[in-house]
């Protein structure tokens, strides 16, 4: 068997250079030998995940998706994803001035509401279906779920929500896909997205649970990362 094997997951376990590559996983819970795409254990019927792997005499170390990074996957980088961003703030400005133009005497809660309406409408009814906002489509990159599913309403209201967090800390939120091992900035943590090249193929590599657990980790990092910007800010006004 090759080295190359994965589990029903589609995880890249991580093999000890001293167990031969013919080596066949066992499950865990019986020690049967398993094949290459086992997802139930031939013997005993126990799922097969990642936690249920053993080569050798020896239980692997299978990180899993958010721990190791997305395997063969083209990442978009951080200067391309800014590059469409920089086009998609060109289209909402002019669409702004436009309407905002056609209404006479707007006042300043009203300017503000028509902003929020239009750069709204702008980001979710993209990110609800196709994953591709005007910017996105001209520089030919797209948004995906990490797990497979459809885009929806409520991931894109996620992504949407994790935008204006992730500007918060100095745009921490956003660099933050400089050094991440996924090229995820915290709108894609917290919505479960990933920016791909628009004609790649993508083949997901985690399961809805476990985008479910991370989004409630990342939650708590933008609460607590905009609570912190916020008192900071609030002292800083306060002491002037």
């Amino acid at each position: 068997m090759s080295q190359g094997w994965r589990d029903s997951r589609d995880f890249e376990p991580e093999y000890d250079p001293s167990f031969p590559l013919d080596t066949p996983p066992e499950c865990i819970s019986c020690g049967a030998l398993l094949s290459p795409d086992s997802r139930v254990c031939d013997f005993c019927g126990s799922a097969v995940s990642a936690d249920q792997i053993v080569v050798g005499d020896e239980k692997r170390n299978l990180k899993p998706w958010f721990a190791a990074g997305i395997l063969e996957t083209p990442r978009t980088s951080l200067v391309r994803r800014a590059a469409a961003t920089l086009l998609d703030l060109g289209v909402i400005t002019l669409a702004i001035s436009f309407i905002a133009g056609s209404i006479p005497l707007l006042g300043g809660l009203a300017f503000a509401m028509l902003c929020l309406v239009i750069v709204g409408a702008y980001y979710l009814f993209p990110y609800s279906s196709g994953g591709q906002t005007m910017g996105k489509k001209w520089l030919h990159i797209r948004v995906v779920a990490v797990d497979g599913s459809p885009l929806n309403w409520t991931r894109a209201v996620l992504r949407f929500i994790g935008y204006m967090g992730g500007a918060m800390p100095l745009m921490l939120g956003y660099l933050w896909a400089l050094w991440d091992k996924d090229g995820q900035a915290w709108h894609d943590k917290f919505a479960g997205t990933i920016v791909i090249p628009e004609d790649y193929e993508f083949s997901p590599k985690i399961d809805g649970a476990e985008v479910s657990a991370q989004r409630i980790k990342w939650a708590a990092i933008i609460t607590v990362a905009a609570a912190i910007t916020v008192f900071v800010v609030l002292s800083l006004l306060s002491s002037e």
